[in-house]
Formats: C-alpha cells, structure tokens, sequence
C-alpha cells in the first residue's frame, strides 16, 4: 500500500488553474475584437449552481440521456430515445468492466455489478444535459457580461448544433475532491452552442458561443481508503468560445 500510494504521488499531473474571468468593456468591443482574432476562448470554473434534489435524481438523468446521444470511448453515438437509459448503464458498466479484466491487478479491491452501474449512473448524471447544459449557459452568461455584472449579449440555445454528450473511461490516478486515488476514471464533457443578441435586438445575432463542460469522475480500485464513487462538482471547467456568427 505504501508503494501504491508512493506511486500515485508521483504519477500526479501538473494542476491546472482555470483562468480568472475578465469582465467585457461592452458588446461592440467584445465582438470586434472577436472578429479580428476569429475565435476568443476562456477556460474558467463551472458557475456554482444549487443542486436541487430534481436535478440530481436519477429520474431527471433518465429523462436527459433519453433525450440524447452519448459517444462511449469514441464509438458510434448511442441514441438514448431508442437504446434506453438502462442500457447505456449496461454499455459502460460492461467498458469498466472490460478494462479491470484486462488489468488483471490482483492487488485491487473486488468491484462487483452494483458498484459498476452506481459509476456509470453517477458518469450520466455529471454529464446530462441539466448538469453540462446548466453550467455551460452560466458560463457564456458570464463571459459576455459587464463589468458591472450587466448582461451585454443574450444567448439563445442553438439546438441544431449539438453535439452527443461524451464519456471516455480509463484507467490512472485522478484528483477528486482534494485527494489522489487510484482508479476507474470516467471523463465527461458535454458541449452546448448559442446565438447570441443584443439585450434589444433579437434580429441581428451578434456572435456565436460554444461551451465544452468537463469533469471527471473515479471509481477508486486502490484500497486506499473510501471505496465510494468520488465526484466533485467543484472540479467542472466550462472552455466558452466566442466566434462571429
């Protein structure tokens, strides 16, 4: 165990910080200048954001994967209105699974079928639409705000440009919470497109956003300590990129 630890100190990454908002000096200047540049990006902490006990049941999950598409390790997008949520829970219980079988790391915890559904449950619930779309509007929210904390630009959800939600697992050492473990990683992001307008000017858009919301979750193996899913809904980053419509 001492060796195991020893490791996962040593295997840590570099932390990244996100980047301190910088509130716009106003609307024209903010899209001039994303027309000189051709794309603005900024990579800041997901908005705090009260969790309700709806959007955090796995009834509101349920709903929010059927109503979309996840892409599982780069493979062919799984529609959730004809797969069904349980078997999407399936289909990446099954992948970490497949990837302890392949470790083959005797010196691992035993990890049986509830645990693996409750991981991929908890993956679907960082990810779905309530959660990454929440953070994600927030994000854009504030990256077109004032100084004063004004709304400059309005953005209105761009439905036609969405992409399926993403979840790809492996297996290493992840940060959750505050401490290094040793586990099933399951990387989550969902990205969220907008059009955005002037507070009184729903003719003309001004500029076009897209938010990439990321986080990631562990299943720990390590015997280190807790054995729970580790998820911290302070860890989420939104990357908000800002072109010309």
């Amino acid at each position: 165990r001492a060796t195991l630890r020893g490791q996962l100190e040593a295997a840590a990454p570099a932390s990244t910080t996100p980047e301190p908002s910088e509130p716009c000096d106003g609307a024209d200047a903010l899209a001039a200048r994303v027309r000189k540049e051709g794309r603005v990006s900024r990579v800041v902490a997901a908005p705090p954001r009260p969790a309700t006990a709806k959007d955090a049941s796995e009834a509101q999950s349920r709903r929010d994967v059927e109503r979309d598409r996840l892409v599982l390790d780069g493979g062919p997008a799984l529609e959730g209105g004809r797969v069904g949520y349980d078997r999407i829970v399936e289909a990446l219980a099954a992948a970490q699974r497949r990837l302890v079988a392949r470790a083959d790391a005797h010196e691992w915890r035993t990890v049986g079928p509830a645990e693996y559904a409750a991981f991929a449950k908890a993956a679907l619930l960082a990810v779905n639409r309530t959660e990454s779309g929440g953070a994600g509007l927030q994000a854009v929210i504030d990256a077109v705000a004032g100084a004063g904390g004004e709304k400059l630009l309005v953005p209105v959800p761009d439905s036609k440009r969405a992409e399926p939600l993403r979840v790809a697992l492996d297996l290493g050492p992840a940060k959750v919470g505050g401490a290094w473990r040793w586990g099933v990683r399951a990387a989550v992001r969902g990205a969220t497109f907008y059009r955005l307008y002037a507070p009184d000017d729903f003719d003309e858009e001004v500029l076009r956003a897209r938010a990439l919301y990321a986080n990631l979750l562990l299943l720990p193996l390590d015997g280190l300590g807790d054995a729970a899913v580790r998820c911290d809904r302070g860890d989420a980053t939104v990357c908000v990129d800002l072109e010309p419509p």
